[in-house]
């Protein structure tokens, strides 16, 4: 799996991963595979989830408690757990891919670390990684010095 995950990234495509719903107990694997980015789960304070996997494989957090998603019946449920928050990783990459097609997954991933909300301790810490993703000003970050961020219509 490690190989696999290392060959994607060699081809540009990132692996993004659940940290698990371990809680306290930390990340298994795949999670804790390097070369993989790491995603636990927020409830809607921005708090850790009790549940969220933990430690130094965590990369990003997300929200990741109480989400509607729509079920196979037609309708909706609500779910919790980092399989939750997983996806809108993933998609923010999306986004930022088809906002910068010429990015390089260094660049993706340096747009994500350096637009995030740092919740915990400063810098990447063991329970939030590198802080809470902000899709919005991950898509719109450039890299020069003067760069601002354009602002909602």
């Amino acid at each position: 799996l490690t190989e696999a995950i290392r060959y994607a990234r060699s081809k540009g495509v990132p692996v993004v991963i659940s940290s698990g719903n371990y809680g306290t107990q930390g990340v298994s694997i795949p999670g804790c595979i390097s070369y993989s980015t790491t995603v636990g789960a927020v409830d809607s304070t921005n708090v850790i989830s009790e549940i969220s996997g933990r430690g130094t494989s965590v990369d990003f957090v997300a929200p990741g408690v109480d989400l509607y998603a729509p079920w196979n019946d037609g309708g909706y449920y609500t779910g919790t757990g980092t399989s939750a928050s997983t996806p809108l990783v993933s998609g923010t990459i999306a986004l930022i891919k088809s906002k910068h097609p010429g990015y390089s997954l260094s660049q993706v991933e340096t747009s994500l670390t350096k637009t995030v909300k740092d919740l915990g301790s400063y810098g990447k810490d063991s329970n939030y990684g590198h802080g809470l993703i902000d899709a919005y000003k991950a898509v719109y970050y450039q890299f020069s010095k003067n760069s601002k961020f354009p602002k909602y219509a």
